[in-house]
Formats: structure tokens, C-alpha cells, sequence
């Protein structure tokens, strides 16, 4: 069998079970100490010696079924497909994700105690490995558009890609949403498409103007795919109250920001990504695309299904334990059974 390109798990957060790996090392340094004492003060001759390779092979394998054991725990699931009571119509729309790697996406203020752009990157992921079977591309932008991933199918590479963004990667510095949207505008041409945006919503000259001025730059950014086929989807990641960049001054003065949702409203659906899991997040944003589909579709609500691939490591786990109970302890019991 395979491993499936798209393998994720379902509870990523029960891996921390691992670490009883460590415990179960422990007990038997702990018991091995305790065993070399007691018959060192009880001097009692060793006609049954203990094969210290056989030992610690059983150590092993105790180890290994623990380990296998928590990866069944944790769910894993892969090649995702459609049922055919769900007659979801896909492919007939692209989405295309746009995350902002300006410096304020450096940021650590987000729920979970990532950077914006690691928060932005999780989301991402999660909703690429959720739009499995559609087109997908991936842009990055500061003050200019910068192309990552052209269009592709390809789940697993999106992902990696996505991995592998930091912050200024394109190398120029600011954020002017105008004109990566116009760039952007000018390379899709007239698709009928979705991009989901995943910024603090900190653009440069916004913050610079007041008043009329202020409400104006939105409202040019906002009209840049009006009466177009694109549908702009906002996510915004980091909190509310003001924080300084680190490393970042203007005129000698620190630089500060904060998450702008006024801002990202105006461009389109607005998700606030601290006050939802990552999972609950990707999930209402996909219900958002499947309910823009113009398509009806019988057993509603079934979605996408995955593969559940536990039985595996189940096995390799119960295999590690019956050989380890198998093992003997003794070289004697090993010649008795030989003889016998």
C-alpha cells in the first residue's frame, strides 16, 4: 500500500502522546538499575542470566507499539473523493490564495501564539487539503503581486510551498493592496474564480491618510474586481490591540500595527481567524464556496470523504506488542524450549 498524497490526520493534537515513549525508557532504565542492586547486595548466583540484547530489543518494541499506537490514535486519512450520493460539482472554479508576507506578518499576537504569517500559512494548508479536486494557485504580495504556485491539482505541493513563505519574500518592503489586486486582476484575466486573502489588512498609504481620503483608498481597492467573475474572500490574522514590530523603525520612530477587520470587510466575506480553530475556520470558508456554486447537488452536506487509514498502524502496534510479550527474558528459557 501506498501512502496518499494527501495523508493528514484528524487529531494532529494527540501526538503529545508520544512522549510516553520516554516513559516507558524510563521504567525500564529504572528497572534494570533496580535489578543489578538487588543482586549485587543479595549476591545471588545468575543461573538464569538475562540476555541484555533480547532485553532491550523487548524495550524496543514496547516503544515501537506505543508509537504506532498514538499515529492510530491521531486519525490518519487521505485520498479524499466525493460519494456518489454527492454529486458536488468541482473543478469549475479555481481558488487561488493570497497571503500577505509583509513585515507586520511577523508579528506574534495571534490565539494560538504564532506569528500572523504562520497562522495565515496553517489556515492555508488546511484549506488547500479541503479543496482537493479543484484548481488551485498561490500568491504572495508586500507591495507587489508575486507569483508561488501556478495553477495545479497537485494538493501535496501547494502545501509545501505554502510551508516554505516568510515574511518579505518578495524582497520589497510596505504593503499597497491597490496594486497587487490590479496585478493580480491583470494576470487571471476574465476567470471565474475565488481568492482567499489572508492578511492583517495593514496596507501602507491607507494608514498614512485620514478622513475622506481614508474611506476613498478603500473604496478604490474595493472596486478593483467589481463586475468581474472573482470572488474575494478576507481572512484576518493577529489581534486587535496595537503591537510593535520588532526590528522595523520609520524616521528612527518604532513601527506599530494591528489587525484592520474595517478594512478587510469592505474587500469582501470576512473571517476573523483568532476567533475560530483553524479547522471551524476552513470549514465555514468552504461551505462559503460551495454555497456560490451554481450547482444543485442531491445529499447536500455529505462533502468531501476520506480514506481512514488507522487499521495500519493499529496493526503494526498489536505486532510490536505480541513479539515483545513473545520475546523471552532468559537464556535458560530458551534452551528449555528448545529442549521441550
Amino acid at each position: 500500500m501506498t501512502i496518499p498524497p494527501d495523508l493528514n490526520f484528524l487529531h494532529p493534537g494527540f501526538v503529545i502522546f508520544a512522549m510516553g515513549i520516554a516513559g516507558i525508557l524510563l521504567l525500564y532504565v529504572s528497572l534494570y538499575l533496580y535489578r543489578r542492586r538487588v543482586l549485587k547486595q543479595l549476591n545471588l548466583p545468575t543461573e538464569n542470566p538475562r540476555s541484555q540484547h533480547l532485553h532491550r530489543l523487548r524495550v524496543v518494541l514496547l516503544c515501537l507499539a506505543w508509537l504506532f499506537a498514538v499515529i492510530a490514535l491521531m486519525g490518519p486519512q487521505g485520498n479524499a473523493y466525493y460519494p456518489e450520493e454527492t454529486q458536488i460539482k468541482v473543478g469549475t472554479r479555481e481558488v487561488i490564495f493570497l497571503i500577505d508576507v509583509s513585515d507586520s506578518m511577523s508579528v506574534v499576537d495571534t490565539r494560538m501564539g504564532q506569528s500572523r504569517l504562520n497562522h495565515a500559512k496553517e489556515v492555508a494548508q488546511d484549506l488547500a487539503m479541503l479543496l482537493a479536486g479543484r484548481d488551485l494557485s498561490l500568491y504572495t504580495f508586500t507591495s507587489e503581486l508575486t507569483p508561488q504556485v501556478p495553477q495545479t491539482m497537485d494538493v501535496l505541493f501547494t502545501r509545501l510551498m505554502i510551508d516554505r513563505l516568510e515574511v518579505n519574500d518578495g524582497g520589497v518592503p510596505g504593503t499597497d493592496f491597490l496594486v497587487t489586486l490590479e496585478q493580480l486582476k491583470e494576470t487571471i484575466g476574465d476567470k471565474s474564480l475565488a481568492v482567499i486573502l489572508l492578511s492583517d489588512g495593514g496596507d501602507t498609504e491607507w494608514e498614512s491618510l485620514s478622513g475622506p481620503q481614508k474611506q476613498k483608498r478603500i473604496d478604490n481597492i474595493a472596486q478593483v474586481f467589481k463586475d468581474t467573475n472573482v470572488k474575494l474572500i478576507t481572512v484576518g490574522t493577529g489581534s486587535k490591540e496595537p503591537i510593535t514590530i520588532s526590528n522595523l523603525k520609520y524616521q528612527g520612530e518604532p513601527v506599530t500595527t494591528e489587525l484592520h477587520p474595517q478594512f478587510l470587510e469592505a474587500l469582501g466575506p470576512y473571517f476573523e481567524a483568532n476567533e475560530k480553530t483553524t479547522t471551524g475556520l476552513s470549514k465555514e470558508i468552504i461551505h462559503l464556496l460551495d454555497r456560490e456554486a451554481k450547482e444543485a447537488v442531491t445529499g447536500w452536506g455529505t462533502g468531501i470523504v476520506y480514506k481512514q487509514y488507522f487499521q495500519v498502524p493499529l496493526f503494526l502496534s498489536l505486532l510490536c506488542l505480541l513479539a515483545a510479550l513473545y520475546c523471552p527474558e532468559t537464556r535458560k528459557k530458551i534452551m528449555d524450549n528448545l529442549e521441550g
